[in-house]
């Protein structure tokens, strides 16, 4: 009698599983640190676009003797762009940056002569965690 033993190929139930589960963990692992490098990237990026709006404020105050007042809000308001020459440097926009005077000045959009001035940077996707910077003269 002739009994032919026939082997199947492929993966157990057991391999598939084993494998599911390592990449379950990975995933476990890999998106909190995931999530941690977006959120330190997305306050850098505040950050940066805050020094520049405070440079283009210095300039601004050697020429006309004090610092402007305003916002950039995407699809709103951006009166920083017109009073400072300011707008952010992405095709994307998903921040709203504030400017505000601790003393408004005699004219609307100006700060007092010696008054510092607030800048508050708001991150669409993280709307409960601005950054906040403050400058003096």
């Amino acid at each position: 009698m002739n009994t032919m033993i026939t082997r199947q190929s492929g993966f157990s139930l057991i391999e598939l599983m084993i494998t599911v589960a390592v990449i379950g963990i990975v995933a476990a692992v890999s998106l909190p640190i995931y999530n941690d490098y977006l959120e330190t990237a997305r306050e850098g990026v505040l950050r940066d676009n805050i020094q520049t709006i405070r440079l283009m404020q210095e300039e601004r105050r050697r020429s006309r003797g004090e610092f402007a007042e305003g916002s950039y809000i995407p699809g709103g308001s951006q009166t920083l762009t017109t009073s400072l020459g300011w707008s952010p440097r992405t095709s994307t926009d998903e921040i709203s940056y504030v400017i505000e005077c601790a003393t408004d000045g005699a004219n609307a959009g100006e700060c007092a002569r010696n008054s510092g001035y607030t800048v508050t940077a708001t991150h669409s996707s993280a709307p409960s965690d601005p950054v906040v910077m403050s400058f003096a003269p």
